[in-house]
This record gives C-alpha cells, structure tokens and sequence, in this order.
C-alpha cells in the first residue's frame, strides 16, 4: 500500500492534573493577602511613643528631685523622667519641683518616636516659708482666723468654715473666704505642692458694716457719735434709746467715728469706735468718772458674732435703735489700767478667763485689768489646757493653744 494509505498511528495523551494545583494556588494567595493586610496594619495603626521629661532652673542650672504627671497621672519622682508606650496624640505634662511654682506643658507625641521635653521653672524665691512637709504624705492647705463663723470655698464648693485643714490635688485652687454681710470676701489662688500642707496663716478678712452695743452705766449722760472726716458730723442718740437696752448701732466700717459721753459734774468720756482688728461686733462700756476721781475702766472688747439670721441693728443716726439679745458685757478693769487678750485655740473649744467662761474660742479684744490672768482651754476629746499671762496696761497680748 501507498505511504497515504498507512494507518496512523493512535498515541494516548498524557493526562494533565488540574484539580490539585488550582487549591494550592488558592491557598498560596489568601496567604499572600494576610500578609499584606498584616503589613498595612503594621504601617497604617497609630504606634506606641514616648517622652523624656527634663527640667532646669531659669540660670540652667538641672534639678534632680521633681514630680512628673503626664495627663493627670503621676508617672515619675525624679527627673529626667523616661515614659514610654504612650498612646500617639496630645499630652499635658505637669512638673512640680520643690521651691518652684508648678509648671504645666503641652506635647505631642508620636507613634515610634521618644520625644524630649525641657521645662525651664520660673523664678524662685527660694524655700517657700507657707510650704510646710506632711508626714503622712498629704497635701493642701490650712487657714485659720480669729474671726467667728469664716465660711472656707475651694473651686466652688464649700468646705466648712475656720479653722480648717483640707486635702487637695497638688496644683492650683480659686480658694474663697466670706464671713457674711459685715465683711468683704477674700479670694486667692492657692498652689499646693505634691506632699506639702501650705500654711495660709491667720486671715483676717475685712469689715465693711461694723456694729456697736451700748452699755451706759453712768445714767443720764449725753451721749452723741461724733464723725471727723475732714467735715465733723455730730449725731445725738435720744434719751428714749437707753430704755430699751441693749442699744446697738451699725456702723460704716470706712468712716472714722468716736463715741463722746457728756454731763455735768463729770469728767468727758471719748472712745474710737475702729473695726481694723477685723472683728465687726463690740462692746463699749461708758462710765464717766466723777471730777477729781481717778478714771474708770473702759472696757471695749469683741462679742460672738451671730452665725446668721439676726435681725438687722439700726444704722448710725437711726432715732429709735432696735433691741436685739445682747451678749455678756465685759468685766470692768481694776484702777491699775487695762490690756486686751486675743484668746484662740486649734481646734475650736470652750474657754475660761480666770473662772469666768466666755464660751467658744476665738476671742479678741477681751478687755482685763492689768496683770497676771489664767487661761483655761476645754476641748471634750482632748485634756484642759491652761495658760497664764501677764498683761500689762495698754499692752496686748495673745493667749494660743493647739491641741493634739
């Protein structure tokens, strides 16, 4: 047969596997895809940074010891200060240093990097004298006052009145004192420092509208308030006011005023009427001495103030002064002279002038006759103390405890 007519041969095809490799292909993508996703996570998440905090005093020189708080949370006692895995973003950093007001900052920090903060202090004046170191690690403030009933506000809430002693975050506070209609507020900022209790010392707030009680012992005296500021104003009070008494009289603290007591056969009586020692209530004893006789004692000391709700007193000039209670009057002195005792205690207790109580402390202006006085102070969780003093006349003196 011709070549053309040669049966063609029939060879088998290898067969080729498909299945198989199409699922390891599959397999090797989606794991090609994590991968990638696991980078771009990598790259695209906010990372972990941190900050180095170091401070130095306005010459340059360095400061080992300090606080560091970074966005309220205090993180280091000494500096520099080395922080890390802190969240990407803005951060407030606060330093307190010894002797040094607090200084506050604003850092970014970003994510993979170590950032370096420098804190130059302001001025310093050297050791802070209100400063005083707690030993059980508090810190805050105390104030206290020889003025009764001084309302405490710290950043807008109130805290009790004086004396108090109060635990604060270190830092600055809008701190408000009011001690009622008679006085004038007094506001301050406070900085406390981390571990100390600042020492405000004894605040003194000042009077605006003063009030004096009358006690007329020389009956039928002419007794008028006499104003010298510049233009003299005499203001006579009526015979009619002594029969209701106590008589008690407001009085523009600003104005300069001076009681004067007339009658015949007697000797004039003058006494300055002054709130300057900061307390808005006293007492004037008028006793006229008798022309030729040696000068009665003139006691003028401080009363409990109200703790609010009295009724107004009449102001100076008003015809017919309102009786309202009256207090204890003040002991007259003997004919040796008189000095005045400021009485105050920490905390507040019960106090006794040579066996006479006078209740609650703080007491000032306490009119006694020249020479030696017992103080006696009660406290109920606390044992008696006694203190003795020797005043001599015109002097002032000042009769403290503070218990423990």
């Amino acid at each position: 047969p011709s070549r053309s007519e040669e049966a063609t041969a029939i060879r088998p095809r290898p067969v080729v596997q498909t299945g198989g490799g199409s699922k390891a292909g599959v397999i090797l993508g989606g794991l090609a895809l994590v991968v990638v996703l696991a980078m771009a996570v990598f790259l695209f998440l906010p990372k972990k940074g941190g900050l180095t905090v170091d401070i130095k005093t306005p010459t340059g020189a360095s400061v080992a010891k300090a606080e560091v708080f970074i966005d309220g949370q205090k993180r280091c006692d000494t500096v520099p200060c080395v922080v890390r895995d802190l969240d990407a973003g803005s951060k407030t950093v606060k330093v307190i240093a010894p002797d040094f007001p607090p200084r506050d900052a604003v850092e970014i920090v970003e994510g993979g990097k170590e950032k370096l903060v420098m804190i130059t202090l302001e001025g310093s004046s050297g050791p802070a004298p209100s400063g005083t170191p707690s030993s059980s690690g508090a810190t805050g403030f105390k104030a206290a006052s020889a003025q009764q009933g001084v309302k405490v506000f710290v950043d807008g809430a109130e805290k009790g009145t004086l004396p108090v002693e109060l635990t604060l975050a270190p830092g600055a506070h809008k701190v408000r004192f009011e001690g009622g209609e008679r006085f004038e507020k007094l506001e301050q900022t406070v900085d406390v420092a981390a571990g100390q209790v600042k020492d405000l010392g004894p605040l003194k707030l000042k009077v605006l509208k003063g009030q004096v009680t009358l006690d007329l012992v020389t009956e039928g005296a002419n007794v008028s308030l006499v104003r010298e500021d510049g233009k003299k104003t005499e203001k006579k009070l009526p015979a009619s006011v002594w029969k209701s008494p106590p008589v008690k009289i407001d009085i523009d603290a600003s104005e300069k005023w001076k009681l004067v007591a007339e009658k015949k056969g007697f000797d004039d009586f003058s006494q300055e009427i002054s709130f300057e020692d900061g307390q808005a209530e006293k007492t004037i004893r008028i006793e006229l001495t008798e022309k030729g006789k040696g000068p009665p004692a003139v006691a003028v000391g401080a009363i409990d103030q109200p703790s609010g709700g009295d009724k107004p007193a009449p102001a100076v000039g008003g015809d017919k002064p309102a009786p309202t209670g009256g207090g204890d009057k003040p002991a007259p002195a003997a004919g040796g002279g008189t000095g005045t005792l400021n009485i105050n205690s920490i905390p507040v207790s019960k106090v006794v002038l040579d066996g006479r109580p006078l209740g609650s402390t703080p007491k000032v202006g306490v009119s006694v006759p020249a020479g030696s006085h017992t103080v006696t102070f009660i406290h109920p969780d606390f044992p008696k103390k006694s203190v003795t003093v020797q005043v001599k006349a015109g002097e002032t003196k000042t009769a403290a405890v503070k218990f423990k």
